[in-house]
């Protein structure tokens, strides 16, 4: 079973969230979302709210989720969910772990930068990242692509590569046809 982790806070971006959530679970994949609370009274519910006012209830918290091995984790941009990902110990150890461990990390918009490069996850990596971020990445040199896979990293841009970007994470977890598979059903051609 293909295990993905999508850690949100309140902030946390919506589209980049849900659409990803979506095509990983079209896949066939079992995602699971836990929650990054921002403060103590923060942490006594599952309840989110996404930055544009969506509110959802994620299905653990992020201490139980950084009990187990996941296939990928992936993180969200948005804000302030970044900032409260960002200094998040059980989070950004449970990154760390994976990273050493050699299994998948996906980040998009803000997260590349205030998450990943900025706890030392992206050294020797090429990423991108929202563009008036890329000044934060290790290394700049594919910063203005949409899509960047390294090793086992995969970034991207911002909302409006968010699509693009999902459709990256099921061809690297499940293949190129079955990415083909999920496009087909998620935007028929007539």
């Amino acid at each position: 079973m293909i295990d993905i982790l999508i850690p949100v806070a309140n902030g946390s971006e919506e589209i980049e969230t849900c659409s990803t959530y979506d095509l990983l679970k079209r896949a066939g994949a079992k995602v699971t979302m836990a929650k990054v609370p921002s403060n103590a009274e923060d942490a006594k519910s599952l309840n989110v709210t996404l930055d544009q006012g969506m509110k959802i209830i994620t299905d653990m918290n992020i201490e139980d989720a950084a009990k187990k091995p996941w296939t990928m984790i992936f993180v969200p941009g948005g804000s302030p969910g970044t900032e409260n990902l960002a200094k998040s110990e059980a989070l950004v150890g449970l990154l760390k772990r994976q990273k050493e461990e050699g299994r998948w990390i996906a980040a998009i918009c803000a997260a590349p930068a205030l998450v990943l490069a900025a706890n030392g996850l992206l050294a020797g990596e090429k990423a991108t990242c929202y563009p008036v971020l890329h000044d934060k990445l290790p290394d700049q040199s594919m910063a203005k692509e949409e899509v960047v896979v390294s090793n086992k990293i995969i970034t991207s841009q911002s909302p409006g590569t968010a699509f693009k970007f999902s459709a990256e994470l099921v061809k690297a977890l499940f293949g190129n046809a079955k990415m083909e598979e999920v496009l087909k059903a998620a935007y028929p051609k007539p």
